[in-house]
């Protein structure tokens, strides 16, 4: 009897130390992909809120050049719809303008002409990110696990927000 129970322990033993001995789950399979992802969706939101800061310093600086040169008796509230308006054409569109120096003009017209260009790369980044967020959805529905799925959805979510440098 006590080979018995000498072979009993052996295979308890045994089996505790092969259950013991698992190889590790992989952690995360998919880290690799999913932290390029995270990376992309940073690099994007960067680059569209550098573009959007470009677009407002180009229409602040083009303001302030306005009403440099605006006529002081110009009334008011004209005024300041025309230091608001973000668009050549239509600050080409109030009487005064064809009053104002040449410089002004030249100013407004390159102001618009940048402003198209930064309108196309604005559109190009936005193409890049539906592109991107098809890639995201993807990654995430190939994701089992709901926990891990909420933990890269968070993770994806902080890149976007995140400050830019």
């Amino acid at each position: 009897m006590s080979l018995y129970r000498t072979i009993q322990s052996a295979w308890i033993l045994l089996f505790l130390f092969a259950a013991g001995c698992q190889p590790a789950e992989k952690k995360n399979p998919v880290s690799p992909e999913g932290e390029t992802l995270v990376s992309e969706s940073a690099s994007l939101a960067c680059a569209q809120k550098a573009l959007a800061v470009k677009m407002n310093a180009l229409w602040d600086s083009v303001a302030v050049a306005l009403g440099q040169n605006l006529p002081k008796d110009m009334p008011a509230d004209e005024r300041k719809n025309m230091l608001a308006v973000r668009n050549t054409s239509l600050i080409q569109m109030f009487e005064v303008y064809p009053t104002l120096d040449a410089g002004i003009h030249k100013l407004v017209e390159q102001a618009g002409e940048e402003d198209v260009a930064i309108a196309l790369q604005l559109k190009e980044i936005q193409n890049r990110i539906q592109d991107h967020e098809a890639r995201v959805a993807g990654f995430l529905a190939g994701i089992k696990d709901q926990k891990e799925a909420a933990d890269w959805t968070r993770k994806l979510t902080d890149a976007k927000d995140a400050a830019c440098e």
